[in-house]
């Protein structure tokens, strides 16, 4: 398992970042860069249970470990879930038998002279790696040009 790290700065407040970041319509446009039709099921607090899903029902279940608006986000991976159903828990492994879960997804935002600057860091497979780090430069920037539009 791999820790990625990725940063952006984006030329709006903070609040307006986090805002952007998660609410319905801004989180569908930037995880488009993942899965066009990207969507999540759930609320946005501490402890919740989360589903973030593709238009066929495939997709991810976590919970919400650290909410502290407008800094912080920190989700916990639990598993997959497949055609709307959940089908791997803690200690999941994917096709290649590499375990992956429990897996963190961080968020970290901090006020910049010029704006904020949004920190991601993900836990992912070797094989998920390449991935990764080709699409989420395009997911932040497409964040970016949200957030700074929404200004």
């Amino acid at each position: 398992m791999k820790t990625l790290h990725f940063q952006q700065l984006i030329r709006a407040p903070r609040q307006q970042v986090w805002q952007r970041m998660l609410d319905d319509a801004g989180y569908r446009d930037w995880t488009s860069a993942f899965c066009p039709g990207s969507y999540y099921e759930g609320v946005w607090q501490q402890g919740a249970s989360m589903k973030f899903l593709s238009p066929d029902g495939f997709g991810m279940h976590a919970v919400i470990a650290e909410w502290r608006p407008p800094e912080y986000l920190a989700i916990k991976l639990l598993g997959e879930i497949r055609a709307g159903a959940v089908v791997a828990g803690a200690g999941a492994a994917n096709s290649d038998g590499e375990q992956w879960a429990p897996a963190y997804e961080t968020y970290s935002l901090r006020d910049h002279a010029a704006g904020c600057e949004l920190t991601v860091t993900m836990d992912c497979t070797d094989a998920m790696a390449p991935t990764m780090l080709d699409t989420w430069p395009k997911a932040l920037a497409r964040l970016q040009a949200l957030a700074e539009a929404s200004g």
